[in-house]
Formats: structure tokens, C-alpha cells, sequence
């Protein structure tokens, strides 16, 4: 069960901290409190939080593993194209340096991504598949393979950072 939390803006599946007869939903990025949680909520949670095995990692576009999926505008390829960035988001993000306008654009695009490939998405979070998402952003920039990971992370999928 995803929720937000209303500090950091996090949205994701909370950490649960048991406090006698109740359940505290805590943000994962921020730590603070979310609400509470009655059972129903928690089997959610919980089941969600256990169901996922996706393993996603990045890297930079030179990584060539068999999990290798490229989500560049450049060069990505059916299926994955649906989560690249447009090039007029890339030239504005550039001109500009604004992350904020460029996560709206980017959050809009994996939410129609997800909306006209649920199933196939939804498959693929409940697989036992490690993916490594590139592109051509150098490693500590900001970058949209990061915004992406971090969205299955919040759909329970397990994100482990960059690959060197």
C-alpha cells in the first residue's frame, strides 16, 4: 500500500513500527510519522512490501550486463522507450538546469507508461529480474534513470544504487 508522506513528499511503501496494540506508518526517506494503521492496511503493506522480487540497479551507458535496459531518448528501444524522456526535456533541462519542471514532465510520463502498460509492469515488479537502467547522465548527476528506479522502488521493488 503506498502512501504519502506529507513532510518529505516520499511516496512509497512505509517502514512499520510496532507501538503496543498499534502500527505507526513511517516515511522511508524521512523517517517521520505518516498515521496509523489498522490491520487491514498492515496485511496491505506487508504484502505488498514481501510480494515484489524486481532487484533494480543504474548505471551509465557503457554498463553492458544481460539486465541492461536502455532508457535513453537516444537510442531506447520497445518496451522500455515508454519510459525515456522527451528531447525537449532534455534541451530545456539543460538550457534551464530546472530538476523541479523536469521531474513533473518525467513523473507524467512513467504515470502514463504505467497507465497503458499496468499489466505488463505489474508482471514485471513481481518477477524475479534484476534490471540496471541506463543512460548517458554521469554517475552523482541528476537523472531520470534514478527518478524511474526510485519509482519501482515505491511499488515495492528493491532499488540498490548505481553500478561502478
Amino acid at each position: 500500500m503506498i502512501m504519502k508522506c506529507n513532510s518529505c513528499g516520499y511516496e512509497g511503501i512505509p517502514n512499520l513500527e510496532e507501538t503496543g496494540p498499534h502500527t505507526k506508518a513511517l516515511c522511508q526517506q524521512c523517517g517521520k510519522y505518516i498515521k496509523m494503521v489498522g490491520k487491514d492496511e498492515l496485511d496491505k503493506i506487508v504484502t505488498q512490501s514481501t510480494n515484489s522480487k524486481l532487484k533494480v540497479w543504474t548505471a551509465q551507458y557503457r554498463y553492458s550486463g544481460k539486465d541492461r535496459i536502455d532508457i535513453t531518448v537516444k537510442s531506447a528501444v520497445y518496451p522500455w522507450n515508454v519510459f525515456a524522456p522527451t528531447w525537449e526535456m532534455v534541451r530545456e533541462y539543460k538550457r534551464s538546469g530546472n530538476e523541479e519542471v523536469y521531474i513533473g514532465q518525467y513523473k507524467a510520463i512513467i504515470d502514463k507508461a504505467f497507465e497503458l502498460h499496468t499489466q505488463q509492469l505489474s508482471t514485471l515488479l513481481n518477477s524475479d529480474r534484476t534490471i540496471t537502467l541506463v543512460c548517458f547522465c554521469p554517475l552523482g548527476n541528476f537523472c531520470h534513470r534514478v527518478l524511474l528506479a526510485k519509482h519501482f522502488e515505491s511499488l515495492g521493488a528493491t532499488y540498490y544504487g548505481e553500478r561502478r
